[in-house]
């Protein structure tokens, strides 16, 4: 059992790894930009990029996750699968062209907000594909293609994207030269995964049929997650300002390296979690749950210890981060891995509309948090807001999939004990010197090394 379970924990962290340097390669961008940026600069660019993931998940109508799931089950249609979910994109995002447009032509949107829309629906457009292709392969284990595929993408867009930058300070100027990016390298892509495949276009109706009543229940899921952080850059900017709201932005892509490298858990597992649940190989899945959200927590340490000393470094002179405003929202997304790992049942079950269900509730408290924090304590509320949004999206998913699916649910005490004694533990150091952190963080580590064994036994237990 040990050494196939070490095989799938070694897959994961495969594509877990290729994830944290592609968002390395963003994150120093972020260095950049606060340098070449001023904070209300980079509070409109912000906002504008907010809007993206919602016309993502528009566009794409969630189908690149189910890819995942009809891998398993649709192996013979499989290619006829993934031409088909593309089609579906481009004419999704045909309709939503031509809806801004009719709005424009109606007078319901001004002239500056048209062309706003219309950069955002192609960026959108670019994301859904880049998407679906990487759940593509993450589902027939081809990491390595998907490592020279997106570290390719991420260097070009963001390191040319930096140039223009500089060279053309005008913000719809940055905007029109990304969206040229964008469609090189959505080309780029294209060809690259036909090439990959090697696959005629052949558009399988029946199967996009079956793939949206997968994933359209999931879109108010995806939906609430997107709109989140739409609605407290929207409030911030509107109660402060946009020099306030660049700050948080600053901040919010600072913490991002922690959110790209969870996001990447969760579909790397996916294929091996419906094998071992159709197997009912329950120990094999909490000891995996157990080793990744060790790595999690460790990642969360190290992070939260030193996050505010590395951005004091590097962060232009215009910023001034709040000591807590960081480790807040890495604490806050080290929750939302909690939750992600406990929503995994609701896509093998086919109950998806419980995520919407769960997010939606989240979402719901989110904006409640953020009408009551922003005005009296600005950028600091909206981060408090996310923390507690996210911790009780964890709750919630841990309920739901225990005792209203009723299936097996990895026992939620020791993570979430665990999860309690990493952030209490950042947030009791923070103020102390950079020796203290490092050595607390080394004893911690040491401690963990030595008790592996035991932090590792599988409980063999359905619960």
């Amino acid at each position: 059992m040990g050494n196939s379970t070490n095989a799938i924990f070694k897959k994961v962290i495969g594509y877990f790894s290729v994830n944290v340097v592609v968002s390395a390669i963003a994150f120093s961008s972020v260095i950049i930009y606060s340098h070449l940026l001023s904070p209300q600069e980079l509070g409109l660019y912000g906002e504008f990029y907010a809007l993206v993931p919602v016309l993502t998940i528009i566009i794409s109508a969630n189908l690149s996750h189910s890819v995942l799931f009809f891998y398993k089950k649709e192996n013979r249609n499989f290619k006829n699968y993934m031409m088909s979910m593309i089609t579906f994109q481009f004419f999704s995002y045909f309709c939503v062209v031509v809806l801004i447009v009719f709005s424009y032509e109606l007078e319901y949107i001004q002239r500056t907000e048209f062309r706003y829309y219309l950069f955002a629906s192609f960026l959108a457009l670019v994301f859904s594909a880049r998407l679906l292709c990487e759940k593509l392969y993450v589902a027939r284990g081809k990491v390595k293609s998907y490592a020279k595929l997106n570290v390719f993408y991420t260097v070009a867009l963001t390191f040319l994207g930096l140039i223009f930058v500089y060279i053309y300070p005008n913000h719809w100027t940055r905007i029109q030269i990304e969206m040229a990016l964008a469609v090189s390298l959505s080309i780029y892509l294209f060809i690259f995964f036909v090439r990959v495949l090697d696959f005629k276009i052949n558009v399988n109706f029946y199967l996009v049929f079956n793939a949206l009543k997968f994933s359209v229940p999931r879109i108010p899921f995806s939906l609430s997650i997107a709109i989140m952080p739409l609605i407290d850059r929207h409030m911030i900017s509107l109660y402060y300002g946009y020099s306030e709201l660049g700050t948080y932005v600053l901040a919010t892509s600072y913490s991002s390296v922690m959110l790209v490298a969870i996001s990447a858990i969760t579909p790397a597992f996916l294929p091996s979690y419906y094998d071992l649940m159709e197997k009912k190989r329950y120990e094999k899945i909490d000891l995996i749950n157990k080793k990744l959200s060790v790595l999690i927590a460790i990642g969360y340490l190290i992070l939260s210890l030193f996050i505010n000393d590395f951005a004091g470094l590097v962060s232009g002179n215009d910023y001034v981060l709040p000591v807590f405003l960081i480790p807040i929202i890495l604490t806050s997304y080290l929750w939302h891995s909690l939750s992600s790992m406990y929503c995994r049942v609701f896509d093998y079950k086919k109950k998806t509309f419980y995520l919407s269900i769960v997010a939606f509730t989240s979402m719901v408290l989110n904006v409640l948090f953020n009408f009551l924090l922003i005005p009296k304590l600005g950028i600091l509320g909206a981060s408090i807001a996310t923390l507690l949004a996210y911790f009780a999206m964890a709750i919630f998913s841990y309920y739901i999939s225990r005792f209203v699916v009723d299936v097996h649910t990895s026992p939620i005490l020791g993570l979430f004990s665990g999860y309690i004694f990493a952030s209490f533990l950042v947030f009791l150091l923070l103020m102390e010197s950079v020796y203290i952190r490092f050595g607390v963080l080394c004893a911690i580590l040491g401690v963990a090394y030595v008790l592996r064994k035991r932090i590792f036994i599988a409980s063999g237990k359905s619960n």
